[in-house]
C-alpha cells in the first residue's frame, strides 16, 4: 500500500509540473562561480547571479577580462544551476563599463554587459528562456539597458554623440526587446554624391531618410551598408536615392554558412521608376508603390493592414507624448511622406496630431 502512495504521489507532482529541478537542489552562487572561472583562461568580472527566467533557479553571467597592457573583455559566459557551463560571445576587446546593469519585464531578468571607450559604447545583452540562455536581437545594435519604473529604455545610439533615451517595447511570447527608430547613419561623400555607407539601428520597418544630419540629400547606397542583420520587414527608400549597390537591401550573412543569403518576405517601399524599384525586381523582392498606392486608414506599421498591432503603436505613443516624450513613430515612413515634422494623420477611429 506503500508503494502505491508513493507512486501517486510522484505521478500528481509530474503531472502539476514539479519536475523541475528546486531550488533546493541548485548548486550554490560560490560554486557555480568557481565552475564558470574554471571554464575560461580569463579573469572573471562582472558576475550577475539571478533567478533570470523565473523557474525557481537561479543561474549566472559573467565577462571575462584579459589583462595585459590594457584591460579588455574577451568572453561573456553564462552557467545554469547545475554548473553546465556556454560560452555566449567572444572576441569583444573593449574595456568593460562598470558593473552590468540587470532589469526586469514580466517577471523575467535581462542582463547587458556594457563595453567601449570614449568613442562610445556598446552592449552584449542576454536573457534566459526555460533554462536556455540566449542573446537578445538587440545585443551589439544598441546601447545599454535602463530600468525607469516598469519600462526599459536604451540610449539611441551607441556614439556619446546621443545620450536621448527611447523605450524599449517587449513581446512576452519571444521574450525579446524591440525598437522602432533609426538611430544612427553615416554618409560618405563623393563629389555630388552622398552615399548611405553605413546604417546602425535595430527596426523592423526602416526609413532611408532624404537628407543625413548636415542636411545633404542621400543620392546612392552601398553595399550591405545595414547591420541589422536581416530582422527588418520592410524598407522604404526616398525618390532621391539613384543608385543601390549590389545585394544592398534584402540579404544578410549567415554564419552557419559563411554565405549571403536572401531574405525571403521583404517589401521595399517607394517610388515607380526609380531605383527603389528597379532594385527590388532585379532581385525578386514585393515593391509597393507608394505613388501609386495609398495605406489603409490607421496603419501605423505599414504592413499594409489596420488591426490591433496598431491601435496599440497609437496608444503608446499617446502615452509618450503625455510624459513629454518623442512618440516613437516615423511618420515619414508611415504615410509614405519624406519630409514633414508634423503630419496630421485622421485615423478611422479618430484624430490626432502627433509629433516626433
Amino acid at each position: 500500500m506503500k508503494r502505491i502512495v508513493v507512486a501517486i504521489c510522484s505521478i500528481a507532482m509530474l503531472l502539476a509540473g514539479t519536475a523541475s529541478v528546486p531550488a533546493s537542489a541548485a548548486l550554490s552562487e560560490s560554486t557555480l562561480k568557481s565552475r564558470l572561472q574554471a571554464s575560461s583562461r580569463y579573469k572573471m568580472d562582472g558576475w550577475v547571479y539571478r533567478d533570470f527566467d523565473g523557474n525557481g533557479v537561479k543561474e549566472g553571467f559573467a565577462a571575462f577580462v584579459e589583462y595585459g597592457s590594457e584591460p579588455e573583455v574577451r568572453e561573456v559566459r553564462f552557467v545554469d544551476a547545475n554548473g553546465n557551463t556556454r560560452l555566449m560571445t567572444e572576441d569583444i576587446g573593449a574595456y568593460l563599463q562598470g558593473d552590468p546593469t540587470v532589469v526586469t519585464m514580466d517577471g523575467k531578468y535581462f542582463v547587458s554587459f556594457d563595453t567601449g571607450t570614449g568613442a562610445g559604447i556598446g552592449s552584449d545583452m542576454f536573457g534566459v528562456r526555460s533554462g536556455q540562455p540566449y542573446e537578445l536581437k538587440i545585443s551589439g545594435h544598441t546601447s545599454c539597458l535602463i530600468q525607469k519604473g516598469s519600462s526599459v529604455y536604451t540610449y539611441r545610439t551607441t556614439t556619446e554623440l546621443s545620450q536621448d533615451q527611447v523605450v524599449l517595447h517587449y513581446d512576452k511570447a519571444s521574450q525579446e526587446f524591440s525598437k522602432d527608430e533609426i538611430y544612427y547613419f553615416t554618409v560618405w561623400e563623393y563629389g555630388n554624391s552622398h552615399e548611405l555607407s553605413h546604417y546602425g539601428g535595430y527596426a523592423r520597418h526602416i526609413s532611408i531618410p532624404q537628407k543625413d544630419y548636415a542636411g545633404r540629400t542621400i543620392t546612392s547606397i552601398a553595399e550591405r551598408p545595414l547591420t541589422n542583420e536581416g530582422f527588418y520587414d520592410s524598407i522604404t527608400i526616398p525618390r532621391t536615392v539613384t543608385s543601390i549597390g549590389d545585394q544592398s537591401i534584402g540579404y544578410y550573412y549567415d554564419l552557419s554558412s559563411y554565405t549571403n543569403k536572401r531574405m525571403n518576405d521583404l517589401v521595399i517601399r517607394g517610388y515607380s521608376g526609380t531605383a527603389a524599384e528597379r532594385y527590388a525586381s532585379a532581385n525578386g523582392f514585393r515593391f509597393f508603390a507608394l505613388d501609386q498606392h495609398s495605406l489603409p486608414t490607421g496603419d501605423m506599421n505599414t504592413d499594409s493592414k489596420t488591426n490591433a498591432s496598431d491601435a496599440s503603436r497609437i496608444l503608446i505613443a499617446a502615452a509618450r507624448l503625455g510624459s513629454g516624450s518623442s512618440s516613437g513613430i516615423d511618420f515619414a515612413m508611415a504615410v509614405g511622406q519624406e519630409s514633414g515634422k508634423y503630419v496630421s494623420y485622421f485615423k478611422n477611429f479618430g484624430t490626432a496630431m502627433l509629433h516626433y
